[in-house]
């Protein structure tokens, strides 16, 4: 990993996909800063397109999940597919294949943001309620 500027790590390669996209005269830090405006525009997107249970679903799938840059974007609707043993459907009163088909046909940086914001509930848990996290996302 390299240690850049901002004191924050990333995988060797990315900073050279960085450089592949970036102008040379725009500084890769760039991308650091458009990015919380970006997700805040994707979420207030997502508002209101999933359901209290399905986004409590969503919540509780994420729980452990390990998130990779590999893989962003592409870990909820697996996620949610396969959780049919676990009952997840019955626990939140949803239909899990529709809101896998549902998550699968978001773009991936819309997935992205949603796993990202999952996450976020669990890293927050203790001073936030599950209903108050879940709201965030109902129009």
């Amino acid at each position: 990993m390299t240690r850049q500027q901002t004191g924050m790590r990333a995988e060797p390669g990315a900073l050279k996909k960085l450089r592949e996209i970036l102008p040379a005269h725009i500084p890769r830090g760039y991308v650091l800063e458009i990015f919380p405006g970006l997700y805040r525009q994707t979420l207030d997107r997502l508002r209101g397109q999933f359901g209290a249970g399905e986004l409590s679903a969503i919540i509780d799938v994420s729980n452990g999940l390990f998130l990779s840059p590999q893989m962003a974007g592409q870990h909820l609707d697996v996620q949610i597919a396969d959780s049919g043993p676990d009952r997840l459907g019955e626990k939140w009163d949803i239909d899990l294949a529709d809101l896998a088909k549902r998550i699968e046909g978001l773009s991936p940086f819309e997935s992205a943001c949603l796993e990202l914001w999952a996450q976020n509930y669990w890293a927050r848990h203790e001073s936030v309620t599950f209903e108050d996290w879940v709201a965030q996302l109902i129009k």
